[in-house]
């Protein structure tokens, strides 16, 4: 077995996300932004949304503390708009998340550099049916945890 092999899948997925926190807020710094904060006014720009709608869409970076953090943030500085707890982005919301895209998409495409279409939809389908299969595992065992070894 090489050592490839025999370091473990969670040791990538820890170091990998690292790696992409750390990028992606490096990436985004020039535009002012977080990678929580660049992720929110995304989804804002695609339509508006409801705090708990944002949290589920943006799960599992986010909980309800972070979110509404982000939120005033966000507000504060005038990038989104709060109409009874409907969130949007404003017109200067659109311009920061313009100032920011190239730098995230450059970051995109330095991550996956060397990695083809196929070789990275297997990887998502082999991590999606990993996720689900300890997903099932915790809800059948009814503890809300997957089982451990």
């Amino acid at each position: 077995m090489t050592d490839e092999i025999r370091t473990p899948i969670g040791f990538w997925l820890k170091h990998l996300d690292q790696l992409i926190e750390d990028g992606f807020d490096a990436a985004l710094a020039t535009a002012d932004l977080s990678r929580r904060q660049w992720q929110v006014l995304s989804v804002l720009r695609a339509r508006p949304r409801e705090t708990p709608e944002l949290i589920i869409e943006l799960q599992p970076f986010l909980t309800l503390p972070d979110a509404e953090r982000l939120l005033a943030d966000l507000e504060r500085r005038g990038w989104i708009s709060d109409r009874s707890g409907r969130h949007e982005l404003t017109a200067d919301g659109v311009v920061a998340w313009s100032a920011a895209a190239e730098h995230a998409h450059e970051f995109r495409s330095l991550t996956a550099s060397g990695v083809s279409d196929e070789d990275y939809r297997t990887t998502l389908r082999v991590l999606r049916t990993m996720a689900g299969n300890l997903s099932a595992a915790a809800a059948t065992s009814g503890a809300g945890e997957a089982p451990r070894n």
